[in-house]
């Protein structure tokens, strides 16, 4: 357990960010700040504090106690308990941000899965569409994000990335409902539900059908896949996008089949991380939560019929 002496010790250095200020401010010296640190660390389990050229970055775990020591001020105790369960990864805090469509049932899920095994974890979920979730993940904002860019922008890594094909719908009474998968020449002079025209998969699919002279009915245009989910349902076309808000709208019990489309047009999510934000245990658990999720969809998409 911390002391009175070494908190106030990881406080002066978290309001300095320096060994040797705070040597300054505590009337000792460097090394002695250095040892105590090392102590503290060595008490608690968990690192403090990244080393960068002379001076030291607070981890997300050093954030959070500091977090607790400046707004409670309530006594050892706490702060000691803070520190027992951010050991025990059972506290912590996650910031996501996302495209709009996995807000619903793939971050329920998601989170879910995570927080059965990890206690007292706050979540922020933010839905963005690009190119306003590119620069916040920049800006170092977010502990992840979740984009279906093909880059990686400036200040991340890219953790993972997992590829789909994007599929057809139709409403469920089709004279397509039962094919196996649908062709282009199939959807000839059919009612077509597409995507706003600054989509770039939208671009993908109407090149597609112009290369081949296949007219559509082009009667309807949404700015997002749920809404043409919702428009499929009521029987007022066929749509080509992405299969996971398919698959949402089919578990919701939507009127419609999912059907595969003979042309592939691939349809990427890339997990990406900012390098430069403070480091956090809860990472490595959360990513695992999210594989899972989307193996489980890739799963269920392979037995629709």
């Amino acid at each position: 357990m911390l002391t009175y002496r070494q908190l106030n010790i990881f406080e002066t250095i978290m309001n300095c960010g320096s060994v040797s200020m705070a040597a300054e401010i505590l009337y000792t010296s460097q090394p002695t700040v250095s040892r105590e640190l090392a102590r503290i660390e060595y008490q608690i389990g968990f690192q403090l504090f990244e080393r960068q050229k002379g001076r030291l970055k607070p981890t997300q775990e050093a954030l959070v106690i500091f977090k607790e020591l400046k707004n409670s001020r309530v006594g050892l105790n706490r702060v000691n308990k803070l520190i027992d369960d951010l050991k025990q990864q059972e506290v912590g805090e996650l910031s996501i941000c996302c495209l709009p469509f996995l807000t619903n049932s793939f971050m329920a899920n998601t989170i879910g899965a995570f927080c059965s095994a990890n206690k007292e974890i706050s979540f922020t979920i933010v839905p963005l569409e690009s190119p306003y979730i590119e620069s916040d993940l920049s800006s170092q904002i977010y502990n992840l994000g979740l984009t279906e860019m093909d880059y990686i922008p400036a200040g991340t890594s890219l953790v993972q990335k997992y590829e789909f094909q994007e599929v057809c719908v139709v409403p469920i009474h089709h004279r397509l409902a039962n094919e196996n998968y649908i062709m282009p020449v199939d959807l000839e002079n059919e009612n077509f539900i597409s995507l706003a025209k600054d989509d770039p998969y939208r671009n993908q699919i109407d090149r597609i059908f112009d290369e081949q002279g296949i007219k559509r009915r082009m009667l309807i245009e949404t700015s997002n896949a749920s809404s043409a989910c919702a428009l499929v349902h009521n029987g007022l076309g066929v749509s080509i996008l992405n299969p996971i808000t398919a698959l949402e709208a089919y578990k919701q019990g939507y009127n419609l089949k999912i059907k595969k489309f003979s042309k592939p047009i691939l349809f990427n999510i890339s997990v990406i991380q900012p390098i430069y934000r403070p480091k956090t245990s809860l990472i490595e658990p959360f990513l695992k939560a999210i594989d899972l999720e989307f193996k489980r969809i890739s799963k269920n998409l392979a037995t629709i019929d």
